[in-house]
């Protein structure tokens, strides 16, 4: 490895493993030594024979740019793949299942596999992420502190939190873990997760725990497990905002499932052997079918009930819907007209872009157009009023104007005043917010989602 300056930035040349070119990562000279020492943690890496010099080049300068304080953890993660990242491994594993798995999380398999190859920079926190980040001493508090009100005979297990993350699992290197808490409680070991959900989520997760995050136990317990520490014992530990003088948190325990740890194997093993160690991404599934899914139909009949009841029913509602959407995207189906006990349904299933998620990623850059400095209301368009609500209060506004007694403000104007036409949000801006994301080197697809409507 060797290095050469200018009078503005250090060029650093990494390993050059495999018959590849050197790495080149232009970074400050007061910089050359860190970047010297994460090429040096990014040559360790099991994949490190496949990684492009290009995308390393870039990858470690982006990364150094918009997550300075945490590069090495990002070049550790790289080295495989985490609990947060096991619903994509089930999507993988049960993708040609009858009923395959969908939306546990967010991106997709192929998504994952290009950041682990340093395709991509990796993903910042957003703002739940950052409120949880933040929030996750507060909870944790909370929490030994109902086990001790409780009776409980518990301590926290530092030593085993520190086994279980020192390595991945021995069979599976690629299975990692990143423990908030590892309790040792009457005598059992449990692993639990503590979150911080916005109100409308933690009010989905009472009705149905996402899969996602039971998806994350079960492998945290896999990798305890591959490890010699026995989790009996797993727990979701969730923040109540609204209930916060009363319950402040809600324990969800989750039992782990062989099962469910078997086919987040299987997938991860896929993923991890015949695609990030041969340096492939898997491509995107095309997939169709010649009749309705399976159980369709009754998730349209019940979906029909609910809108009848929306008022009550609003929470189930949205379950179904995402039941729909989960079939008809696993189906491969756009559109499907069916006949119904009464009537029938018409379902419409079409990508859409998250601009929020998308935003958040573009933000994480924040140089955009030749490096000039954009805000999200740049990708809106402007803001207007109605045209002919506008018109028909200016003359109201005239006249009572014209009306007026000299140095008078009748309370009639005052209220004319106050009831100028609402100034509606212009809506996003999609075609620059997609070229934005390939500016940095995205692709817009892995920023959609899938949105179901339906017309009975």
């Amino acid at each position: 490895m060797h290095a050469s300056e200018t009078a503005n930035t250090f060029v650093e040349k990494g390993f050059a493993s495999a018959g590849r070119s050197p790495y080149e990562v232009e970074v400050s000279p007061d910089s050359k030594e860190t970047a010297r020492n994460y090429l040096e943690a990014i040559s360790r890496l099991p994949q490190a024979a496949m990684l492009l010099p290009e995308n390393v080049s870039r990858w470690l300068a982006d990364t150094m740019r918009i997550d300075p304080g945490r590069v090495g953890w990002h070049i550790q993660r790289a080295g495989g793949f985490g609990g947060s990242e096991a619903g994509l491994l089930l999507e993988w594993a049960t993708r040609n299942d009858p009923n395959p798995i969908v939306g546990t999380g967010w991106g997709t398999p192929a998504r994952l596999v290009r950041q682990k190859l340093l395709m991509l920079a990796p993903d910042v926190p957003g703002l739940d992420a950052r409120r949880g980040i933040a929030l996750e001493p507060v909870i944790a508090q909370i929490f030994e502190d109902t086990l001790a009100r409780d009776g409980k005979i518990w301590k926290r297990r530092e030593d085993l939190k520190h086994l279980v993350e020192s390595s991945g699992h021995p069979a599976m290197p690629w299975m990692r873990a990143s423990l908030d808490g590892l309790y040792e409680i009457d005598g059992k070991f449990w692993i639990v997760d503590f979150k911080a959900p916005s109100e409308t989520s933690l009010e989905k997760h009472r009705e149905k725990l996402s899969l996602g995050y039971v998806s994350q136990l079960n492998h945290y317990a896999m990798v305890a497990r591959g490890l010699g520490v026995e989790v009996g014992n797993l727990a979701l530990v969730m923040f109540d905002y609204r209930r916060f003088g009363e319950k402040p948190i809600i324990i969800f325990e989750v039992q782990p499932d062989l099962e469910l740890q078997r086919r987040i194997a299987e997938g991860g093993r896929s993923l991890w052997h015949e695609y990030v160690l041969a340096g492939l991404v898997p491509a995107l599934k095309e997939s169709s079918v010649d009749s309705i899914p399976q159980g369709l139909i009754k998730n349209l009949e019940e979906l029909r009930q609910i809108k009848r009841n929306i008022a009550d029913l609003m929470r189930r509602k949205e379950i179904v819907s995402d039941e729909v959407l989960a079939k008809m995207s696993a189906a491969g189906l756009d559109k499907i007209s069916v006949d119904l006990l009464e009537g029938s349904a018409t379902v419409t299933l079409r990508r859409d872009l998250d601009v929020e998620r998308a935003w958040e990623r573009i933000d994480a850059f924040r140089a955009l157009s030749n490096g000039n400095e954009r805000s999200l209301y740049d990708f809106y368009a402007p803001a207007f009023v109605d045209s002919d609500e506008a018109a028909r209060w200016a003359m109201e506004l005239r006249d009572a104007i014209n009306a007026l007694p000299s140095g008078i403000l009748p309370e009639n104007l005052s209220k004319l005043v106050k009831k100028m036409p609402e100034i509606v949000p212009g809506k996003p801006l999609r075609n620059p917010i997609r070229q934005a994301l390939r500016d940095i080197g995205e692709d817009p697809r892995d920023f959609e989602v899938p949105v179901v409507s339906t017309r009975f």
